[in-house]
């Protein structure tokens, strides 16, 4: 029994053996691999797999769309998403081309680039723009903690008029450092660089019909979205569904910030709301490649990437595009050449990830420059009984005081308002028109006279206290003040031409023109005038036709007191109408940038003083300083050409006075800081108020001053060299650009 146990034993031992043999070698000849013949990494060899195994290439439609969403999308919007995969964008364009028709050359380059590092808190952007081989600005800033390193590069011939031509680098501070509004703000100065693309190209990937439908939109009656009336929410794209709406007792901007903060993303209009549920697998191909393009799609397992290259050749020239996208389907790099007859034209975008990015660290020891503060001023005048009106009312011709301070040389009326006792008031003439007491129905409970100038018309536009009527004609003013007996003022006495012609710059040599300050006049340009040989003047619509008109310069007068005429078609250029008084003293005439006309000279003004309160709000405040680092100067800047509009140069300026931002007083002038979020920083929110006295002479200029940086905030190399032209040029050469790739096609 033992001697069979042991042959058993030995022939388990050998069969097992020889099974482990067999088993080796089955491991040996399996072949695992993508078995399926649709997939782009199909292999014939395998003799099994699994569907992971598999590469799907994406189609025309998904590249293109893929690209489009990138291209649209906020860099701000994966730059600070930790989960994205994408720490750093890059955009490119340049164009060369000769206009054959004008012989100009038009060349450009644009550069933008972001790189974001989460974890140190870091960013770079970099923004470079050269065009026409005249100038080269190069901007790069790299903020990181509480320090911000900018250099500034100027090149070309134009590099003199603008500064010192050559690499100049300085730091500045941040005390509050908020890694997510630099980036957002460097952000839009990406999007406004690729927006020249749009110039450049017509339609960019979109079909002509698109292009229409586009131009058809704007002609529409649809109004765009209004933000205030969209009630914004957090929404959670991977889930579907809104996290939380805003709540109109907290700042919006707070709740978005927090919105961003748990990954979320901020719907701010319809428009917004609207991209979330957009669907790209719906992307027509039809119109998305020029007709007849070549197709070809790869993968490159090394990489990692999948490929689309699209080429075509036509009339324009050559046009070659090519799409990277991760094998994932997500965007890697986008470029695009054009090799045309008139202009050569490559773009670039791309996203970059951890690995590749660098941030340049940053020399503690550089030199300084101040940080910029951006204000929106309000300034004031402080009426007699302390109340406050918008400086630009004051000397319009209405009270906006309660007490009229703002109208100083308005004559005062006699107990029983009957009479003026100078004889310079001013009296609106409505010359075979019409006046009614609370004629306009929607002067509701209202003590006055509305006119029209036509009794056909239905548009009651003036409003007067006190109307006469002499034969046919209406004289009404407000001089008089207001007062409900003056309902049966029509058949007074007051005016008369003696009363009207000195000092009223509408009466000339006893005949009554009325003015049009930069307005616009046109012979017969009413359509509604019809057989009328007459002019017809503008402002929002037309209101007043006369026969006789001359244009001064940007101004128009006109009148009835020639007659009708048909050669008064050609008076444009005629001079009966002098605008001098009695005294040849120039009358001066002037329209703000409110609308109201002024019938008063800079000089008369001149001996008038009145305090004044400035209020200058901060606003979009992205760097952020102490308080006690700045001062606030008032500077005589006279010395300066009075022709040059540009800033002066605030280093040659005078200080006249200088205050801590925080508050001061020097002569009755006081300064005071409202840090309305209580950080004891400069920020967005604060605001400065400074109170002038009536006797402070006028024409300073106020600047704040940075004493860490030793340097004005205006001057600052955070704000860049300012481009005389910069954005008109830019439109010129798009236009050009449009022009030289779209001409052929045309012809």
């Amino acid at each position: 029994m033992r001697g069979v146990t042991s042959i058993s034993i030995t022939l388990l031992i050998i069969a097992s053996s020889i099974a482990g043999c067999i088993e080796t070698l089955e491991e040996v000849t399996e072949v695992l691999g993508c078995t399926d013949e649709g997939a782009d990494n199909f292999d014939a060899d395998a003799t099994s797999g699994l569907e992971e195994l598999c590469l799907y290439l994406e189609n025309e439609v998904r590249f293109i769309a893929a690209m489009t969403d990138a291209m649209a999308a906020d860099p701000s919007s994966y730059l600070l998403d930790p989960t994205s995969g994408v720490s750093g964008v890059r955009y490119s364009m340049s164009m060369d081309g000769v206009d054959a028709e004008s012989g100009m050359s038009v060349s450009m380059e644009l550069l933008s680039v972001i790189m974001v590092d989460l974890e140190s808190q870091s960013m770079y952007n970099r923004s470079r723009v050269s065009y026409m081989g005249v100038i080269d600005v190069d901007t790069e800033i790299v903020m990181s903690g509480t320090d911000i390193m900018v250099t500034n590069s100027l090149g070309g011939p134009m590099a003199s008029e603008l500064g010192e031509s050559g690499s100049m680098s300085s730091i500045s501070r941040d005390m509050t450092p908020n890694l997510e509004e630099a980036v957002r703000v460097a952000s839009m100065g990406f999007s406004s660089i690729m927006a020249m693309e749009g110039m450049m190209v017509p339609g960019g990937m979109g079909s002509d019909e698109d292009i229409d439908h586009r131009d058809d939109s704007d002609e529409s009656d649809d109004e765009e979205p209004g933000w205030e009336d969209f009630e914004p929410y957090c929404y959670d794209r991977d889930g579907e569904m809104v996290v939380q709406t805003w709540d109109s007792d907290d700042s919006q901007q707070t709740m978005e910030r927090d919105c961003w903060e748990m990954g979320y993303e901020w719907v701010y209009s319809e428009e917004k709301e609207d991209d979330l549920h957009e669907d790209y697998d719906s992307v027509p191909t039809e119109g998305m490649l020029p007709e007849g393009a070549s197709v070809v799609i790869s993968h490159d397992p090394e990489a990692g990437l999948q490929s689309m290259f699209a080429n075509s050749t036509d009339e324009n020239g050559v046009m070659t595009m090519v799409i990277r996208l991760h094998v994932d389907g997500s965007f890697h790099s986008y470029d695009m050449t054009v090799d045309g007859h008139d202009a050569d034209i490559s773009m670039s975008f791309a996203y970059l990830s951890t690995d590749v990015i660098s941030i340049p660290e940053i020399d503690p020891t550089m030199d300084r420059t101040a940080t910029p503060i951006f204000t929106e001023v309000e300034t004031m005048m402080v009426c007699d009984d302390g109340g406050l009106v918008p400086e630009w009312s004051v000397m319009d011709g209405w009270e906006d005081c309660e007490d009229g301070s703002d109208e100083p040389y308005e004559e005062s009326t006699d107990d029983d308002n009957s009479a003026i006792e100078a004889n310079d008031l001013h009296w609106e003439s409505y010359l075979g028109g019409y006046c009614e007491w609370e004629g306009n129905p929607d002067d509701v409970d209202e003590d006055r006279w509305s006119c029209e100038r036509d009794i056909s018309l239905s548009d009651w536009h003036n409003w007067w206290y006190y109307c006469e009527i002499h034969d046919m004609d209406w004289f009404c003013t407000d001089e008089y003040g207001q007062d409900p007996a003056y309902e049966f003022s029509a058949n007074s006495g007051n005016y008369n031409e003696s009363n009207a012609s000195e000092e009223d710059p509408s009466y000339v040599d006893g005949i009554n023109w009325e003015l049009y300050p930069r307005g616009h006049c046109e012979w017969e340009g009413n359509p509604d005038d019809v057989d009328e040989d007459r002019w017809s003047c503008k402002a929002a619509e037309w209101d007043n036709w006369w026969y006789y008109c001359e244009n001064h310069d940007e101004d128009w007068f006109c009148t009835d007191g020639y007659g009708q005429d048909p050669d008064h078609e050609y008076s444009a250029d005629n001079d009966n109408y002098d605008a001098v008084d009695h005294d040849d003293e120039e009358i001066c005439i002037s329209e703000g940038e409110d609308g109201v006309v002024h019938y008063d000279c800079d000089e008369d003004e001149g001996d008038w003083r009145y305090p004044v309160i400035m209020h200058a709000h901060i606003v979009n405040q992205v760097y952020n300083a102490p308080i006690t680092d700045f001062e606030l100067r008032v500077l005589d800047c006279s010395e300066d050409d009075p022709g040059d509009d540009s800033d002066p140069e605030w280093d040659d300026c005078l200080v006249m006075m200088a205050f801590p931002l925080n508050g001061g007083e020097i002569d009755n002038v006081t300064v005071e800081y409202l840090d309305n979020d209580g950080d004891g920083m400069v920020s967005s929110g604060d605001a400065s108020v400074v109170s002038y006295p009536s006797d402070f002479a006028h024409g300073y200029e106020i600047q704040p001053y940075d004493t860490w940086a030793e340097e004005y905030s205006a001057d600052s190399a955070l704000i860049g060299p300012e481009l005389p032209g910069f954005g008109a040029f830019l439109s010129l050469i798009g236009l050009l650009g449009a022009a030289l790739i779209g001409r052929r096609q045309e012809a």
